[in-house]
């Protein structure tokens, strides 16, 4: 119990991971939030372009999450 205690605190790695969900989720957000606001006011093509990246955003933001999951899962923080 007291290796998984001292494990949890200042974990660097969690907080880098973090901090890369935090950016990957952020850049989400600011994706979509372009794609939307450019809807009816834009070509199709560059609507698409716009998907495309919203798409790329979400992909990156699942897999920050996944790596902070399973990192606080197998480390214990």
């Amino acid at each position: 119990m007291a290796a998984r205690a001292a494990a949890h605190v200042g974990c660097e790695e969690k907080y880098r991971l973090l901090d890369l969900y935090k950016t990957a989720v952020t850049a989400h957000s600011i994706a979509v939030n372009d794609m939307t606001l450019t809807r009816g006011k834009t070509s199709q093509r560059e609507y698409i372009h716009l998907w495309d990246l919203s798409e790329k955003a979400r992909t990156d933001s699942e897999a920050s999450s996944l790596a902070l999951y399973n990192h606080c899962l197998e480390h214990g923080c």
